[in-house]
């Protein structure tokens, strides 16, 4: 894993002398960093899926499909549902239409295609519980009478959230956020599971970062040091061939949040990449990377009530990693 984490940080290093004059569109990217928010001039950031009135967002998930397709929970009052909305170059999107609808609490939808289904994995009621919706075109899901799992035990007290499915060989694995109690510090959280979806926990993967240092080498708090959720794992294949798993997750301190990378050889055991966070103005959350032919995407909500969902694009090198 150390030697995964210095090719990170050489590749970041390298990244950052990008541009015409740096050369950096010629070195190896990850996907890691640098990226840069898309803007609309002096208007600021752009929306590049835009809230409707009076509703809240929660999610995104981003799926490579001729083009990207990008899936979010919207919810207004006691109703909620998912959209999706497609795009040919990840960037500008067509309207929205409703894949997933319910008279409960949804948030959070995590979707992926194996052996030709399409799987969502979504959070109900406020964090009960993580269900599973299934479809056989990415446009019409139905959600299964019984959840995947539902909050048991003092790890998941607070309640469970953002689940990230992926598939594993012919079965599944379920990372997601969990609350020793209620408004308190997340963790993320393992669950593995054959084709049958019947999942049994792993524990805690990843807690709040801890032990941190800056660059003279003196203690400091780590800018994740209170909370870690959300998080979206990606398995990656690099140039050489060699298996990555990749995971993009919040993080928080006090007021301000962001968004970390962490990578592992085995999904199990996970090093956080040196230079984190990736994107850090104080308030971003809900992360999802997808590539996207040579430049890698990073989709995310701002804020706590936010307008729409961001992205970030980094492009600068020659892309590495396919997931």
């Amino acid at each position: 894993m150390r030697a995964i984490l210095i090719l990170a940080a050489a590749f970041a290093g390298c990244g950052t002398l990008g541009g015409d004059h740096g050369g950096g569109e010629e070195l190896p990217n990850r996907g890691i960093i640098p990226y840069e928010k898309v803007t609309e001039g002096d208007a600021g950031l752009a929306f590049v899926v835009p809230a409707p009135e009076a509703a809240r967002l929660d999610g995104p998930s981003a799926v490579a499909d001729d083009g990207v397709a990008l899936f979010v929970a919207v919810r207004e009052g006691e109703r909620s549902r998912v959209v999706r909305a497609d795009s040919a170059d990840g960037l500008t999107f067509g309207p929205t239409e409703d894949v997933l609808a319910a008279d409960r609490p949804l948030a959070g939808p995590s979707v992926l295609r194996a052996a030709g289904r399409w799987h969502m994995a979504v959070t109900l009621d406020d964090g009960a519980a993580i269900g599973h919706a299934r479809s056989d075109d990415g446009r019409r899901f139905t959600l299964d009478a019984a959840p995947l799992l539902a909050a048991e035990g003092p790890d998941e007290a607070g309640g469970i959230d953002g689940p990230s499915l992926v598939a594993d060989g012919e079965g599944f694995r379920l990372y997601y956020a969990a609350r020793a109690e209620a408004g308190g510090p997340q963790r993320i959280l393992l669950a593995v599971a054959g084709a049958d979806l019947r999942f049994e926990r792993r524990g805690v993967v990843l807690g709040p970062g801890a032990d941190c240092v800056d660059f003279q080498g003196a203690a400091k708090a780590c800018w994740d040091a209170e909370s870690v959720g959300a998080p979206e794992v990606r398995r990656a294949r690099t140039a050489t061939g060699r298996e990555v798993w990749r995971l993009f997750y919040a993080g928080r301190r006090g007021d301000t949040s962001g968004l970390g990378f962490a990578a592992s050889e085995d999904g199990l055991s996970w090093s956080r990449f040196a230079h984190n966070p990736v994107l850090g103005d104080g308030a971003e959350r809900d992360p999802t990377n997808v590539r996207h032919d040579e430049r890698y995407l990073l989709y995310f909500l701002q804020g706590r009530r936010p307008l729409g969902v961001a992205a970030a694009v980094d492009e600068r090198g020659l892309a590495s990693e396919a997931f």
